[in-house]
């Protein structure tokens, strides 16, 4: 895991890498780009100030440094070695969300960096994060921000 601070030209490069690889579709199974979102991710974009019970925490680091690979919650408790219903009584009790809804606010808040800081597209975002329509993306940003996605953009 590399970070790179928010005007490291290694960001603005993987920037370029993930538009590239967008519009060429030269990475047909995701891979080059997925690890090109993997090294861009350097905020912990929990804002958790308390400590947590370290198996949720291993299950809160992988959903922030995979944003895009949507995890389902059998997959987290198996990774944790928790049960389901231990696993949503720790998010519920220590994060105050359930799973899904901590999945969903990470991603969202992750659209919001990529739509804010990186000059990505509504469109582009979207792709990234595996929504299957533009239309989809933006009625679960609008849920999650409170704000339509293309708010992002005209705020610059």
């Amino acid at each position: 895991f590399l970070e790179c601070p928010l005007q490291d030209p290694q960001r603005s490069a993987l920037i370029g890498l993930i538009k590239a690889i967008d519009s060429f579709r030269g990475d047909p199974d995701g891979c080059l780009l997925s690890a090109a979102v993997r090294l861009m991710l350097a905020e912990d974009p929990t804002g958790i100030g308390h400590p947590i019970d370290q198996r949720l925490a291993e299950v809160l680091r992988l959903i922030q440094f995979h944003p895009d690979q949507n995890p389902t919650v059998t997959e987290l408790a198996a990774a944790a070695g928790l049960s389901e219903p231990h696993l949503r009584r720790l998010f519920r009790t220590q994060l105050g969300k359930s799973p899904k809804q901590f999945l969903r606010w990470t991603g969202m808040e992750y659209a919001q960096r990529l739509l804010r800081f990186e000059g990505l597209r509504v469109g582009e975002v979207a792709r990234l994060l595996g929504f299957s329509t533009m239309h989809q993306f933006s009625a679960q940003y609008s849920h999650v921000i409170g704000r339509p996605p293309s708010a992002e953009r005209e705020s610059e």
